[in-house]
């Protein structure tokens, strides 16, 4: 843990000139930023050397990378002379230190968190083995792409960068496979708060244009920064609150008047609360159904917010108190939110790329206060390279987010030019296209190889009558698709709300103009009326843009007016809207997109609570009126946490068994398959095959292969392997195949067949363990023993060898 900590702290030495270069223009001169952009360059360099072949991902491509990372320091601070760097030094250190101590202490708590993870400190459940895998396949391969360790022959189809990135301190320190997981998250969590707090801490500076501050400013300042991080990152949605206060997990299921009706039961004593039978409907079809609501019992249910809404699917038989109807099944649709991620504890792709969304948002930021226009690439090299590297590796890292925060960079870019440009022509707007295309070449090219060898997943072969016909709209009908289904009021303000507070009494004091405020409540009344209130955000978005234009300042207000309008407008978008997936509804989309949505407005609501209470501001009688309101609404955000931290409420917080090497105190990887998994690695080559039983997604199958680093055949093959490879016929095909090749492996009657799978598929090793033999009942093991040979035997594991 040591290792690693100082792995990340000499990174952020390192990246200090480079940090302090790129944000120069702004104060405190990016020292938040130092370590995310610091890993994103060794990581860079060391994965580009992995892909030339250079060696695999290991100490020398790393090292190359810290080496290039200090190179470029130097080279972008040789004109300063050394009076200047020690003035620097004197006039930031205190700064500095309150972001390395902020940083170690959000490490320790991520660490600790877990240590009492929603499913404790192992790597199981969910989604973890799989990105175990990823973690495997991204330190062991010897050529790049990453081999993927469940398919074997094939290299990974995933967005993987963000894994190369917790790889870099993993090479460094010398952390396993297990450690890598639980600290990599403990990074994650720290490097975010640490960005989240430069970027409230840079805005509020910004709001007097004056760098200097008195004490008690910056007393202040710090307390809005950690304010901040706590919005961002540590309170959970409104559910939580709800759920305790109605003492039912089942109110996250219910309709926009439902919950109210539930909620004014609550509030008047009356336990257990009780919907009308009629308006029931059922998200497990068959399953029965009660109007009285379950009670929740001792135990806070910590899994349910991330479930906030629910889609109606389609129209069903339910059996609603053992009375059966037709009614409509509903599909739920993810909601998560940091401080869910952290305890969840899946390192997916949407949690490794936060630290590159505030590296983007930061970047975006110093442009909107640059002194001076762009003229890229003749004097802004450095800036378009970073600028490509942040996008660039937000696609290889989470695809969702690189448009998104790739429009708000370019947003900037208009801030810029716009304050430069009072009255724009026509060629005023191709130079600043020109300007976006740049960075956008430059993000090309710089993750080129990884374009070159990532097949996306997104959109499907067909789209449904009557728009198959359709010019364009056939084309663009693979790719998106109409959303069937809104989100309710409550949902929105469940999700939403606290943040909505303090921003919107903030846009009353930017926004005088009555008939904008008449507008939108005239759009957010008929969206109540006719379901779809979340086409109330469509005019705010408009309102923000255009006040923005109108001021052309560039400053923090501007800055704030361009986030919550590009929050604003995700959020309606993806309510009419959604990408087309394997699995083709809007659960992915509202997913992806609301997170990034939580982020813009979180860290916008912060500076929002300082433009409304400094500078004699908290003297208005209208604070009377919102800071209440945010009041209960962060003391609701709070329940989530303080509700999964307590040993009295948390399911969770039993740490018997918990180890900071979460393969060990794994139920997935047990002892004798780890035991097994060591034999492979000391005593088989390492692009050996092995055919084991594929598994079941979530629960079981790859594990030898994760640990040993020796692909299998198959695993996960259902909502994985298919997913990653349904736009790529011959792996996709492979998929299918390898299912019916395994069975006639373990089942087969010729031992001539038998050996012409084994050929054909080129495996080295046949496993025999419990995952197989619950698979394969009817296993012909003698027939297997005839065409190899036995090499290990151990805790009911038994590995052959395949003879030539």
């Amino acid at each position: 843990m040591i290792a690693w900590w100082l792995s990340i702290v000499l990174i952020g030495i390192l990246a200090l000139p480079l940090s302090m270069r790129v944000f120069g223009y702004l104060p405190g001169r990016g020292l938040a930023w130092s370590k995310a952009l610091g890993l994103l360059v060794v990581a860079w360099i060391a994965w580009m050397g992995a892909m030339l072949n250079l060696s695999g991902f290991d100490g020398v491509t790393v090292g190359l990378g810290l080496i290039g990372l200090g190179t470029l320091s130097w080279f972008v601070q040789k004109p300063l002379d050394k009076a200047r760097m020690l003035a620097a030094v004197r006039q930031h250190w205190p700064e500095w230190l309150a972001y390395e101590l902020l940083f170690g202490l959000v490490f320790w708590l991520g660490i600790q968190l877990r240590l009492h993870g929603l499913y404790g400190s192992g790597i199981h459940s969910t989604e973890k083995p799989m990105e175990a895998m990823l973690f495997s396949a991204v330190l062991n391969s010897s050529n790049y792409p990453p081999s993927d360790l469940w398919l074997a022959g094939f290299s990974v189809n995933y967005y993987y960068f963000g894994y190369v990135l917790i790889s870099v301190l993993s090479v460094l320190s010398g952390a396993t496979l297990g450690e890598t997981f639980n600290l990599g998250l403990a990074t994650i969590m720290a490097l975010a708060s640490v960005g989240v707090a430069g970027l409230v801490t840079t805005m509020v500076r910004l709001w007097w244009h004056d760098y200097v501050l008195s004490r008690l400013r910056l007393v202040g300042i710090g307390a809005l920064a950690l304010l901040g991080c706590v919005l961002v990152l540590m309170v959970g949605n409104q559910m939580g609150a709800l759920q305790t206060i109605i003492n039912s997990a089942e109110v996250n299921k219910l309709t926009d008047s439902q919950r109210v009706s539930v909620l004014w039961q609550a509030l008047q004593g009356i336990e257990p609360a009780t919907v009308d039978p009629a308006t029931l409907k059922s998200d497990n079809p068959g399953e029965s159904k009660s109007s009285t609501l379950p009670p929740m019992g001792e135990k806070f249910n910590a899994w349910w917010p991330s479930r906030v809404i629910y889609d109606d699917s389609e129209e069903t038989t339910i059996i609603v108190d053992n009375q059966q109807r037709m009614g409509m099944f509903q599909r739920e649709i993810i909601t998560e939110f940091p401080f869910f991620s952290f305890y969840l504890a899946d390192m997916h792709p949407h949690v490794l790329a936060i630290p590159l969304t505030l590296l983007a948002i930061a970047l975006a930021l110093a442009l909107f206060v640059r002194p001076a226009m762009l003229r890229f690439p003749k004097h802004d090299w450095l800036e378009l390279a970073m600028a490509g590297l942040v996008i660039g590796g937000l696609y290889a890292a989470n695809s969702w987010d690189a448009p998104t925060f790739g429009v708000l960079y370019a947003l900037g870019l208009v801030n810029l030019w716009r304050g430069h440009t009072p009255q724009p022509t026509r060629r005023d707007w191709l130079h600043v296209a020109g300007q976006v295309g740049l960075v956008v070449l430059a993000a090309v090219l710089l993750y080129m190889p990884f374009l070159l060898t990532f097949t996306s997943f997104a959109g499907r072969d067909t789209i449904p009558e009557p728009f198959a016909n359709i010019p364009i709209i056939n084309s663009l009908g693979k790719i998106m698709a109409p959303a069937r289904d809104h989100s309710g009021w409550t949902d929105l303000l469940i999700i939403f709300g606290l943040f909505l507070v303090p921003i919107v009494a903030w846009l009353t004091r930017i926004v005088n103009a009555w008939q904008q405020w008449a507008v939108i409540g005239v759009v957010l009344l008929i969206g109540l009326i006719v379901g779809i209130p979340a086409v109330v955000f469509l005019p705010i978005a408009v309102i923000c843009w255009q006040t923005a234009w109108q001021r052309n300042q560039r400053d923090v207000q501007n800055f704030s007016l361009i986030v919550v309008g590009l929050a604003a407008l995700i959020i309606v978008v993806v309510d009419f809207l959604y990408l087309r997936d394997i699995f083709d509804n809007r659960m992915n989309t509202v997913f992806k997109v609301y997170y990034q949505a939580w982020m813009l407005l979180g860290i916008t609501a912060t500076a929002s609570i300082w433009g409304l209470l400094s500078n004699g501001q908290w003297r208005r009688w209208t604070n009377g009126i919102w800071l209440p309101l945010f009041g209960l609404l962060l003391a609701g955000g709070l329940v989530y946490p303080i509700s999964v931290i307590n040993p009295r409420t948390s399911p969770s917080w039993d740490s018997s068994g918990a180890k900071l090497d979460g393969i060990e105190s794994s139920q997935h990887f047990s002892e004798p398959i780890r035991k097994a998994a060591a034999w492979l690695e000391a005593n088989t080559p390492r692009n050996s095959v092995l055919a084991n039983a594929p598994g079941s997604s979530y629960q079981d199958g790859g594990e030898l292969a994760t640990l040993s680093a020796r692909p299998t055949l198959l695993a996960w093959p259902g909502s994985h392997e298919g997913l990653w490879r349904s736009k790529q016929p011959d792996a996709n095909q492979q998929v299918a195949q390898r299912q019916g090749d395994l069975n006639a492996i373990y089942n087969a009657t010729d031992l001539n067949q038998l050996r012409e799978v084994l050929t054909r598929q080129k495996v080295n090793y046949v496993v025999w363990g419990p995952n197989e033999q619950r698979a394969y009942p009817q296993a012909n093991i003698g027939l297997i023993e005839q065409a190899a040979t036995k090499v290990y035997e151990a805790d009911g594991w038994i590995i052959y060898q395949v003879q030539p």
